[in-house]
């Protein structure tokens, strides 16, 4: 049977019945029907079904009938009886579904006694239940904006609401003015995907009494429980109308990328105006999305508003209206842009305290502890940084607990547990031919170095230790993550593959695959079928202080998060004094601005893309402050379960630099970073220079 797909807040529910009677006689017929076409959830729906059973069951057999409603309550019985002869079993039931979502239906029949089963079986059906469903709702007046000025006693503008929706439905509204109900609606929605709804010329909007007005447009059904957006007019004097007073923003700057954190607005204010009112409205949306009464010069935008109604990489606008005693228009701003950057993402409620493993670190802890209510999830120590660290939980808002955790004499660091992201992206289409980077970048067969006698750290997901090419080239792994138990994984596996995968004429060769490799999973795959994996400062803090104490020589890292992590620079810069080569991607979100961390460490080296078309990637920007940029698409590499595939993404180019760097120091012994050249695509020259090749052949031939 086909399932329908489930589109948001509907149910579908698709029926299956499955005849399993074991009875010495034949099934002639089985159907199933609903008592209605449509249902809404914690609403009862009634199935029917008929059982046709021709013959006798020998010995009088006792037939007992099951249904599963599919949405994880218990089978019912519905039918649990011995007749010496089976004619028409009608069966009835009803059941009540609390949630959206898309259920599977299932009736069992089964018997004591066995006989031939024959026609049609299974019998089913397919029934679509929808619920009408608001996903969206604009309010603007006739100059498309949801804010509008007009002169006293002047004609009421045309005011609209635009609602957008999905499902079919009955639907009822009104229209809401200062407050007051002005006007109701009531509509069958059926075609969508929205409807626009005007305000009833009777009564009109009021325009004789000076100020500011407010309108919404309430929607009563479908329930919904959120705050239903304004629009605002201004009803003004001629004199106030003619001469406004212009109002200097000054911060956010026009233009400005802010922190996604609490931000204070400001402006100059002006003798004319008693109150201000800010707006706020979404550039991408053109509509309002927040308003504000204040008589100062400033307003703090508090974090429930930014959660709720912005987001990070998203460009608004903003504005400032002054009134005056007589809630006239006294002064306007002209309106500015800005736009909050990417937002650094941490577990909630998860802290890193980071102490001396010494007595007074000991104590801090417990002080810690017991003045903030914090738990403790997990002690371990950074051994080559002589450290311990302490993660914490609480369910109160950290900022403000780190702030004074910093303060404690004692205490070394105290940060969120930061999230970072592994850098691939699965390419879903075949390809007719590969593409693989190994047509551009192609050591000669006169380099005689394969990365014997280096090892390098791999900090990813989990690598496939049995993968035919790489199980001889793993020396050891660890698992770092304390949920989970070590699996093989895409992104690391892939990542792998093209550092140090073997010759051995079964599938790939790396760019080292000579080197052996200490993997460490300090990453998890978020999919079950994609790439992307997720990692926390502790986990990786973890990882790194293995590798350094392990003695790799080339740690590669294709991960990042867009914060500068201190736990883990601490690392870096303790393994960097060891000579230890650490690699990570630049990034690959075409939004940022910025290398990513941790390839923006200084001791880093920061591996950007080139795209199939010849252009950097991320962006211009970003690769260009890279010290690195290599082919970042279609790169062909080992998957789990001995298998290989296509990804792309500037984890894989940070692995080909990995792979090239243990050739170079198999070459140079003691290589460090401050002696390597960067470059942007000049493979070439590079491996001329640290490999001594002669014979490079590059895509073209040259």
């Amino acid at each position: 049977m086909q399932l329908l797909k489930h589109f948001n807040r509907k149910i579908y529910i698709s029926l299956i019945v499955f005849g399993l009677l074991l009875l010495s006689s034949q099934l002639q017929a089985m159907t199933i029907s609903s008592n209605s076409a449509s249902a809404e959830h914690g609403k009862p729906v009634t199935f029917s079904s008929v059982i046709q059973v021709t013959g006798t069951a020998a010995g009088g057999g006792s037939v007992t009938v099951l249904v599963d409603y599919g949405d994880g309550s218990p089978e019912v019985t519905l039918y649990s009886q011995n007749p010496a002869t089976l004619g028409t079993i009608r069966l009835t039931s009803s059941h009540i579904y609390s949630k959206f979502g898309s259920y599977t239906v299932q009736l069992k029949a089964t018997t004591t006694v066995s006989i031939a089963v024959t026609g049609a079986n299974p019998a089913y059906m397919t029934q679509a239940v929808s619920q009408l469903s608001i996903s969206r709702i604009k309010i603007f007046f006739e100059n498309n904006r949801p804010e509008i000025t007009i002169q006293r006693n002047q004609k009421a503008p045309g005011l609209f609401a635009k609602i957008d929706y999905s499902g079919k439905g009955y639907f009822k509204g009104y229209w809401e003015i200062d407050g007051k109900r002005r006007g109701y609606v009531f509509k069958n929605l059926s075609k969508g995907p929205s409807v626009t709804l005007k305000y009833p010329d009777v009564p009109p909007l009021p325009t004789f009494n000076f100020g500011t007005h407010n309108v919404r447009f309430v929607v009563t059904n479908p329930a919904m429980n959120i705050n239903f957006p304004y629009g605002i007019y201004f009803v003004t004097s001629d004199e106030a109308l003619a001469k406004p007073i212009t109002i200097k923003l000054l911060q956010p700057a026009e233009g400005e990328d802010i922190a996604y954190n609490p931000t204070s607005f400001k402006w100059e204010q002006v003798k004319a105006s008693k109150i201000y009112l800010i707006s706020i409205f979404s550039k991408s949306k053109e509509e309002k999305i927040f308003s504000a009464y204040t008589r100062q010069g400033s307003y703090d935008l508090r974090s429930s508003v930014l959660k709720t109604r912005m987001k990070p990489g998203e460009e608004y606008i903003w504005n400032v209206v002054g009134f005056n005693e007589e809630n006239e228009v006294a002064a306007e701003s002209t309106p500015s842009a800005f736009s909050f950057n990417q937002e650094t993402a941490f577990l909630p409620g998860q802290i890193l305290f980071i102490t001396k493993p010494n007595d007074q670190g000991r104590k801090i802890i417990q002080e810690a502890k017991a003045k903030y209510g914090l738990e403790i999830l997990q002690t371990y120590p950074v051994k080559i940084l002589g450290l311990q660290v302490t993660k914490f939980h609480t369910d109160k808002d950290i900022s403000g607990i780190i702030k004074e955790l910093k303060k404690k004499k004692g205490v070394v660091a105290a940060q969120p547990n930061y999230i970072f992201k592994t850098m691939s992206e699965p390419n879903d289409e075949p390809l007719n031919e590969l593409q693989s980077i190994r047509k551009i970048i192609k050591v000669g067969s006169d380099v005689p170095f394969k990365g014997k006698g280096i090892t390098l750290g791999i900090i990813d997901t989990g690598v496939d230790l049995e993968h035919k090419d790489l199980k001889t080239a793993i020396s050891s792994h660890v698992n770092c993550l304390t949920d989970s138990e070590y699996k093989p994984e895409i992104h690391g596996t892939a990542v792998a593959g093209l550092i140090g995968a073997r010759k051995n004429h079964f599938g790939i060769d790396g760019y080292a695959p000579e080197s052996t490799m200490f993997v460490v999973r300090a990453c998890k795959q978020i999919s079950a079928t994609q790439p992307r994996g997720e990692c926390y400062s502790d986990s990786i803090s973890r990882a790194l202080d293995l590798c350094i104490q392990n003695g790799v020589q080339i740690v590669n890292m294709s991960l990042g998060t867009n914060v500068e992590d201190k736990l883990i620079s601490k690392l870096i810069d303790a393994g960097s004094k060891q000579g230890i080569l650490f690699v990570a991607p630049a990034g690959n979100n075409s939004g940022i601005t910025k290398v990513s961390f941790p390839a923006s460490h200084p001791k880093v080296i920061s591996v950007a893309g080139i795209t199939e078309q010849g252009e950097f990637f991320p962006n211009d920007k970003v690769a260009k402050n890279s010290d690195f940029s290599l082919p970042c698409e279609n790169l062909f590499s080992t998957t789990p379960n001995d298998k290989h595939n296509f990804l792309s993404g500037t984890s894989l180019s940070s692995a080909v630099v990995s792979g090239l760097l243990a050739l170079a120091s198999e070459k140079n012994n003691g290589l460090v970073v401050k002696n390597i050249q960067s470059f942007d695509g000049d493979i070439n020259q590079w491996m001329n220079k640290y490999l001594m090749s002669k014979a490079i052949a590059t895509q073209d031939g040259n």
